[in-house]
């Protein structure tokens, strides 16, 4: 059974949603004996060349439930299969700007902004190294990943912490290069290999901190006696709201309810039915009102992945959210809400599962409401 990670900033964002374009839109393509088209996803790992072809080996491993596949069965590891690297990121000086952003969002339950400085920028080198039989496989795979081009860049759409958020990210093509390895290693299959390189133009977020809300600007206004003194001739007051001379401040009104999404649970691997994924500990007193469910990776085939919500170890069974083969999302609204209090555990509980190759990410986020009263 996987366990959570902590959430790692361009591990976390950056290398999935570089795995996950290559997810939604490479295929690899071929006919049958009738002469009908097919296309299937292309196995992804993410892992340096070297590396590839065993990790590939222990995603078969783990989906036909065997211990390992030794190096004598590399040979048998069908193609085509893609692999993923990055290489270290280095500042990019020239998008370097040190200004504080001081009203980014504003959060209701605190009644504060938050506020930080200006994200750093990485550039992040990353290749991708495609491996196939024939010539013509090779070409189709690296004509689409050369059509994803506008010249020689593209945009990236990669979720950042907040306040930020999605964001578009500029991506640069770098260069195709042939690394076919005709004479392999005795471990190693014959295969042709293409490699393309890439800079995205990354972003690094900054921790954010709370900023009160200005309640009241005072001015007071001087004049100069004309003995080197200055009298005080007049003080304006602007409120938050209008208000007579010297009525009290009144506070904005703020909505007593707010609707928001918080992070649940993450399976790193494949899910597997009968267990239990997760284990968030409730901040605060909330209703939980649905779920949504992203599989950033292949879709399941051959059955429904269904999870179920769990609330202090007990599993709801009128709670739970279906995707359905070829399905990589879905949201659900609960016909009834779940109240649950701080301190509380939520967690889910996988009931059936179709095909989900291991590796994938699955995210689970929890539609709630909180009362900021």
């Amino acid at each position: 059974m996987s366990v959570p990670r902590r959430y790692t900033q361009i591990f976390g964002n950056y290398d999935k949603a570089f795995s996950l374009k290559i997810h939604d839109t490479v295929f690899y393509r071929t006919q049958d004996a009738k002469g009908i088209d097919i296309r299937r996803p292309v196995p992804v790992v993410f892992a340096t060349p070297e590396r590839a072809f065993a990790q590939v080996a222990k995603q078969i491993a783990r989906k036909q439930q065997a211990v390992d596949i030794s190096k004598d069965d590399y040979k048998n590891i069908p193609l085509p299969i893609i692999s993923i690297s990055r290489t270290s990121p280095s500042p990019d000086w020239k998008r370097f700007v040190q200004v504080k952003l001081r009203k980014l969002k504003y959060d209701l339950r605190k009644d504060k902004y938050l506020a930080t400085y200006m994200p750093f920028p990485l550039d992040l080198p990353y290749q991708i190294d495609v491996w196939t039989r024939t010539i013509d496989d090779l070409d189709d795979i690296t004509n689409q990943l050369i059509l994803w081009l506008r010249a020689n860049e593209f945009y990236l759409h990669v979720s950042h912490p907040e306040p930020f958020g999605d964001r578009i990210v500029l991506v640069e093509f770098g260069q195709v290069n042939d690394t076919s390895q005709l004479d392999p290693k005795n471990e190693e299959q014959r295969s042709l290999r293409r490699t393309l390189t890439y800079n995205v133009h990354g972003w690094l977020c900054r921790e954010t901190e709370d900023i009160w809300r200005a309640e009241q600007v005072i001015t007071d206004f001087y004049t100069n006696d004309g003995s080197g003194g200055w009298d005080h001739v007049d003080r304006v007051t602007v409120a938050a709201q209008p208000a007579a001379p010297g009525a009290p401040v009144v506070p904005v009104e703020v909505h007593p309810v707010i609707t928001t999404n918080i992070f649940a649970a993450l399976i790193v691997g494949q899910a597997q039915p009968g267990l239990n994924y997760g284990s968030l500990v409730v901040p605060a007193a909330m209703t939980i009102i649905g779920m949504s469910v992203s599989v950033n990776g292949n879709p399941p085939t051959g059955g429904n992945l269904v999870l179920q919500l769990q609330y202090n170890g007990a599993t709801q069974t009128d709670k739970q959210i279906v995707i359905t083969p070829g399905v990589v999302k879905n949201a659900v609204t609960f016909g009834t809400a779940l109240l649950v209090s701080a301190g509380d555990t939520v967690g889910v509980h996988c009931l059936s599962v179709g095909t989900i190759d291991p590796g994938e990410w699955i995210e689970v986020q929890l539609s709630v409401n909180i009362a900021t009263t």
